[in-house]
């Protein structure tokens, strides 16, 4: 069996280096994933404007990194020929080939889609609702005939999916990304904070995501002022200059780290004391990578992303994962956080994130679509 990653956004609209996508975007992680735990051929797909021919990296036996010129207007709106006459020509010369669409929706993820017809999975990453909407579900709404499955984030995304692409509820499945439990671990918080410079005689609030409205970033700002008293710091990581509150983050927050490298991010999670932030609209994201990340590394939690995770309330909050259900409920949440000593928020990372029930739901479904 080989299976088709491919990735529907470059790493020119998210103002990274191509490589850093190639090697650790979400098409890459699970690929590795399906790698370690099968037999699988994978080839994980991407493209970018900034190259004029075809790139390969060849990982062990059985993972390929590919990508492909494109044409890029804007996010979502993303074309690569070269990319579709590979992916046709694969389909054409074998018969046990599952597509894996990562983005959705886009242009590219669209013409793919009415191009192959065939053995497709669609992985919905989230998102919120735009004034394309309505042109999207309609095109989607079309090309959802050609899906055999699409993996959302949440019960409301499901629910949306269904209504307005007209797709079978069987073949809606709820499945987040995974973490790798042995990457996001416990590290000693002194030693964290020495290799990323930071002080040891103040508490730290961390966030982790670009610096824009959608994540509430101002609102967890503004708190985290209140939280002064506290001798409590914010720590923000994951800017672009692009991004809408860049220049006004520098400016305000004292431990301000623009987009770094993945593998560097257990340092941050072990170094701080709480996660935290509050998407502006929770529907349509699910419980976040980085919330997922923080609590394999036994950090404390406070999002709202976590209100549509599946998992108890009461569950969550005895661990040590809180759900702010209102803007002033933010700074509460995190000082209580900060007053606490014991977590075990690791063990719902074991039990809801880890990668092994992940990619075990993932190959059945595959070798379900190849049955039929």
């Amino acid at each position: 069996m080989k299976i088709l990653q491919v990735l529907t956004h470059s790493a020119h609209v998210f103002s990274v280096d191509l490589s850093s996508l190639l090697l650790d975007g979400w098409h890459t992680r699970l690929g590795e994933e399906l790698a370690k735990h099968s037999d699988c051929q994978i080839e994980c797909l991407t493209f970018d404007p900034c190259i004029d021919k075809p790139l390969k990296i060849k990982i062990g036996n059985n993972l390929t990194l590919k990508a492909f010129p494109s044409i890029s207007v804007s996010f979502a709106y993303e074309y690569s020929h070269s990319e579709i006459n590979y992916i046709k020509k694969v389909f054409s010369e074998e018969q046990d080939v599952i597509l894996h669409i990562h983005g959705f929706p886009t242009f590219f993820a669209y013409m793919l889609i009415t191009k192959i017809k065939r053995n497709i999975v669609v992985q919905d990453h989230g998102g919120g609702i735009t004034f394309l909407t309505p042109l999207w579900n309609l095109t989607g709404k079309y090309v959802s005939q050609y899906i055999d499955y699409i993996f959302v984030l949440s019960q409301l995304k499901k629910e949306y999916i269904r209504r307005y692409y007209g797709i079978d509820p069987a073949r809606i499945k709820i499945q987040t990304m995974g973490i790798d439990l042995n990457k996001f671990r416990p590290l000693p918080q002194s030693k964290c904070r020495d290799l990323l410079n930071l002080p040891h005689d103040v508490k730290l609030v961390l966030y982790v995501g670009r610096f824009n409205y959608f994540k509430g970033l101002p609102l967890l700002i503004e708190e985290m002022y209140k939280l002064k008293t506290e001798n409590a710091e914010l720590v923000c990581v994951g800017g672009v200059p692009g991004d809408p509150l860049y220049h006004m983050v520098k400016k305000k927050v004292k431990f301000c780290f623009g987009r770094v490298p993945h593998s560097i991010m257990p340092y941050f999670y072990n170094a701080c004391d709480v996660l935290a932030y509050f998407w502006k609209d929770v529907r349509w994201g699910g419980p976040s990578i980085a919330v997922m990340e923080a609590m394999a590394c036994n950090k404390p939690v406070v999002s709202n992303t976590l209100l549509y995770s599946g998992i108890n309330k009461d569950e969550l909050e005895k661990r040590g994962c809180f759900i702010p259900l209102k803007v002033n409920e933010i700074g509460l949440f995190i000082k209580e956080a900060l007053s606490r000593h014991h977590f075990s928020t690791r063990e719902l990372a074991e039990k809801y994130f880890g990668w092994d029930s992940i990619v075990t739901n993932t190959i059945a479904i595959y070798r379900k679509i190849l049955e039929k």
